[in-house]
């Protein structure tokens, strides 16, 4: 089959694909998904209202995901070395809406960047070293869209 007919076929994609256009561009280079499984009732109380645990096999899963971005752009513009490369490290786990459409998603307890510019996704206040509960007091809700491979 050619590329076109396989990029034109969508019935089997469990989502609609998105009304606009892509924004941003980005390179994920030398990464890690570190994981390990945790038991629901830890998870859930460190959760935001709106969201639930999206378990697999039974278990609530915590991921730490150090990674190397490359490329970072919006569309129509050239990537800058001083800001479109950078390191990134996060903490999250992988959820679902409480109502609504079951689009799973990731909320991060912790997004980190060497790069100040990307800032937006950085804790509204300081975290301290601590447990993970106050990693999930002190930032904002994050809920990325997420393809479900599994």
């Amino acid at each position: 089959m050619p590329l076109r007919d396989v990029l034109l076929t969508i019935d089997h994609r469990p989502w609609e694909l998105p009304t606009r256009p892509w924004g941003i561009t980005q390179w994920w280079r030398h990464l890690l998904f570190a994981h390990w499984p945790i038991e629901p009732e830890k998870l859930i109380p460190l959760l935001p209202e709106p969201v639930t645990l999206d378990l697999f096999e039974g278990m609530a899963w915590v991921a730490v995901v150090p990674f190397r971005m490359a490329g970072v752009r919006p569309r129509f513009a050239p990537a800058l070395p001083w800001i479109s490369d950078f390191i990134e490290l996060n903490l999250r786990t992988y959820v679902l809406p409480k109502q609504g459409r079951q689009q799973p998603g990731v909320h991060f307890w912790s997004l980190e960047a060497s790069q100040p510019f990307e800032g937006r996704y950085r804790p509204t206040k300081p975290a301290t070293p601590s447990p993970l509960l106050h990693f999930s007091e002190a930032l904002e809700v994050a809920i990325w869209p997420l393809q479900r491979l599994v």
